[in-house]
């Protein structure tokens, strides 16, 4: 599924943090369930997302990460440079391509527009379509740098008599 890889220090010339450094897993993992239904790679993005950071982050994490991945395969197709998601040869490195996902990400969760819309455009080969921008967008404002992460959805019990 990879070519050309760069060490995982690439993600630190943008001050990638922790949480972008995790979904970078995550986002292995939908990219192969795209390329190959039947590895339930979705499944196992889930799990990821969970066990790193609860049920209550971490699945809308994952759901949330499935649509940018959705946008990006549908958007660049088999161009797409992913890692697989296991195996000690993908251990310490990323692809031009996951660099460049994490880095746009990177900046919509900053709301810094243009250093977005610049990584954006050349993960997307100059269309910046408009998929892969609304789904950047949603995680970011779900999952904003320095805030703290919005849990929606929490059913709140509550005693009938």
């Amino acid at each position: 599924m990879s070519s050309r890889r760069a060490p995982a220090d690439a993600l630190s010339r943008f001050d990638c943090d922790r949480f972008e450094r995790g979904v970078l897993i995550v986002a292995r993992h939908f990219a192969a369930a795209f390329a190959d239904p039947a590895s339930f790679g979705w499944q196992k993005a889930y799990n990821v997302a969970a066990d790193r950071w609860g049920d209550t982050l971490g699945l809308p994490v994952a759901h949330q990460m499935s649509k940018v991945m959705r946008a990006v395969v549908a958007c660049r197709g088999d161009s797409l440079q992913i890692s697989p998601p296991t195996g000690r040869e993908t251990l310490g490195v990323v692809t031009d391509d996951e660099a460049m996902l994490i880095e746009m990400l990177h900046h919509m969760r900053r709301n810094n527009a243009r250093a977005a819309r610049e990584v954006a455009s050349v993960l997307t080969h100059g269309t910046l379509d408009p998929e892969v921008i609304r789904a950047g967008l949603s995680f970011a404002d779900r999952f904003a740098a320095g805030a703290p992460p919005q849990t929606r959805g929490r059913p709140a019990l509550a005693v009938v008599a």
